[in-house]
């Protein structure tokens, strides 16, 4: 019997429907922002990477905001086509993923459940893998989405992080890994982004760890270990542990500028459509 308030995935039937509009939605807002970008060099074209400014590019590729902060490089964005390519979502199921009354591991199922959806409007193929092994079935259509969702409520948050050295497929586009990154180092060495790769790193944290109480006395449980520690809750003890947690958040974002890839802050709490909407902003940065 586990001790954790919510270490299990629910998906309602409803929710389906839910993915499949806030994907559509995503998908017809990037088609018409590239509009006139798709029509010179034809439809369906994602970021891809960078390669250095070379006489008759398009200026309009010219990454500003990298040039400001490397004024020595001028390097444009490169694209690929969406058709035929891989998109792998990684998600860490340890037992810390079961904190928080909603629980990380079902924000994180149904944020996936949403981003498959996503991929496969874009005609991409979708995979995913846990980090306690397990691994879903290649998904290439929509009408695989139910699939999918059974997949993810086999999910249970239990055991220790152990989130894969780096992509195992050689051709993945996008690389989506959802965690709390309770032992960021460690984590973070192992998420080396391949040359093509877009990988986006997705911290879910619950609304108590997120703002604990600054009063009373703390009952601090290693989910994963087991190990506790009994503290008196202060302001200045609160006010310590959020700097310690804004640390954390600020290595993240720094292995996103390192890396050229991209992170994402959310809360578990958060509504599904709040959640995909920020995910995808990180994702234009």
């Amino acid at each position: 019997m586990s001790l954790l308030p919510s270490p299990g995935v629910r998906l309602e039937d409803a929710l389906i429907a839910r993915a499949l509009r806030l994907a559509a939605a995503a998908r017809a807002v990037r088609l018409r922002e590239e509009g006139l970008r798709a029509r010179g060099s034809g439809a369906g074209f994602e970021f891809e990477g960078y390669r250095e400014y070379q006489p008759g590019d398009d200026p309009r590729e010219i990454d500003w905001d990298l040039l400001a902060r490397e004024p020595e490089r001028v390097a444009v964005r490169v694209r690929r086509s969406e058709q035929g390519a891989l998109w792998q979502l990684l998600l860490d199921d340890s037992a810390s993923m079961g904190l928080g009354a909603r629980g990380k591991l079902q924000c994180a199922a149904e944020l996936a459940l949403t981003v498959a959806a996503w991929g496969l409007f874009e005609g991409a193929s979708v995979t995913l893998a846990a980090s306690s092994g397990a691994r879903a079935p290649l998904a290439e259509q929509i009408g695989e989405l139910p699939e999918v969702a059974r997949w993810l409520e086999s999910l249970v948050a239990q055991g220790g992080t152990q989130l894969p050295a780096r992509s195992p497929s050689l051709r993945a586009q996008h690389v989506f890994v959802f965690s709390d990154f309770s032992q960021p180092t460690a984590a973070l060495a192992r998420l080396v982004p391949r040359a093509g790769t877009r990988l986006l790193a997705v911290e879910i944290l619950s609304p108590e760890e997120r703002e604990p109480p600054e009063a009373g006395e703390w009952l601090l449980v290693d989910p994963e270990s087991g190990a506790q520690r009994r503290l008196s809750a202060s302001p200045e003890r609160a006010a310590e542990y959020r700097r310690a947690l804004e640390a954390r958040s600020q290595q993240l974002d720094q292995w996103a500028r390192a890396t050229r890839g991209a992170c994402v802050h959310l809360s578990a709490a958060a509504a599904l459509e709040q959640a995909f909407a920020s995910l995808r902003e990180s994702l234009r940065r």
